[in-house]
């Protein structure tokens, strides 16, 4: 092999290994996210500390010192663009000594997010990386997951796609997946991202149920740095938006939230039940307004499905214990979940629960 073909090989390698380090460490955050409370905060800081931050280090030094491969030019500096954001994300996730602190921790999974954004891109150019965003069962039927439909097709844009902020409603980022077509309506989900968050990032918790079971995706953010009645306007309106743009199923119109997000999901939803038919409020609180309002006289038809973590330290358990007993009280359908395991974090685990739930009623 002469000298040049060997370089060429070492370029090769060295993408492919920098998107396994980067796919890895998604795949390890994501699985770590639900088990992060101050009891197990110091073992999965470690482990993370031992595996991926020598990890992410080394792959950008290889990336930096063997240069692009020639036609992949822009895979390289992705890659690199990725790597460098888990590197600040593995750097945030290590640096709470101790128990964890809240701050870092979003930092870190703010990042891990954003490098989503740059990954999802690539997903029919890499195998790899499609098939982190489908549903192990749907690995078979990837390519039927992303056809080759030219954006506009039908008049609609299909994919991630990221909208500014507008009057009366702050950014959001959609999602539509690539194999829509307007002969069948599809269901939505609305998804209220928490305090300090944004849609851009929140839509992740989301993407890959909604691409592997056919959902249409809404992730609105909020106009300050949390959700407040401000909100109420933007939020609803979505939903007639995107029934304008797209073919909503109206009888299938999910509204949830995590944190700030779930505690405005109730208040929304019950104050709308005309837009919304079922609630998923996620780790959050049931606020007063629910209660002083009269709003939850509208959530007799409006089944809600209600899951908290056992850990939550910035919520207590016994705050949506109470929530549950309300609903019970009250003769509202829903579902209560308790996860013994989980802090105040997004449970992922319950996503597809939480569709058949859906899809059930």
């Amino acid at each position: 092999m002469s000298g040049h073909d060997q370089q060429m090989d070492e370029r090769e390698y060295f993408l492919r290994k920098g998107l396994e380090t980067a796919l890895f460490y998604l795949t390890e955050m994501e699985l770590s996210q639900e088990h992060i409370s101050p009891e197990s905060f110091s073992f999965i800081r470690d482990r993370f500390d031992r595996e991926h931050s020598e990890a992410i280090e080394g792959r950008l030094r290889d990336l930096g010192r063997a240069g692009p491969l020639p036609g992949a030019e822009d895979l390289h500096a992705v890659t690199v663009e990725v790597l460098k954001l888990l590197e600040a994300s593995c750097e945030a996730f290590c640096g709470s000594p101790g128990r964890p602190n809240p701050g870092l921790i979003l930092e870190s999974f703010r990042c891990a997010n954003e490098a989503l954004n740059h990954l999802y891109p690539l997903r029919k150019r890499l195998p790899g990386v499609a098939y982190f965003f489908i549903a192990p069962e749907k690995h078979p039927q990837r390519l039927a997951l992303d056809p080759d439909l030219s954006d506009g097709q039908e008049g609609v844009t299909r994919g991630v796609i990221h909208e500014e902020a507008a009057a009366a409603r702050g950014a959001r980022t959609l999602y539509v997946p690539e194999y829509y077509d307007s002969s069948r309506e599809w269901p939505l989900i609305v998804a209220l991202h928490g305090g300090s968050g944004s849609g851009r990032h929140f839509v992740w918790t989301w993407l890959r149920e909604a691409k592997s079971r056919g959902y249409l995706l809404a992730a609105p953010s909020s106009i300050g740095g949390t959700w407040s009645p401000d909100d109420d306007a933007g939020v609803t309106g979505l939903v007639a938006e995107m029934a304008s743009r797209y073919k909503v199923d109206r009888r299938r119109v999910l509204l949830t939230g995590m944190s700030d997000g779930a505690t405005f999901s109730f208040i929304f939803g019950l104050a709308h039940p005309e837009v919304f038919t079922a609630l998923v409020p996620l780790c959050g609180v049931l606020h007063p307004a629910v209660l002083t309002q009269g709003y939850l006289e509208h959530g007799k038809n409006l089944p809600i499905y209600l899951a908290h973590g056992v850990k939550d330290w910035l919520f207590p358990i016994d705050t949506a214990r109470m929530a549950a007993k309300v609903l019970e009280e009250r003769k509202i359908d829903h579902v209560w979940r308790e996860l013994p395991d989980l802090s105040h974090a997004y449970p992922r685990s319950e996503n597809d629960r939480i569709l058949d739930w859906l899809e059930s009623k």
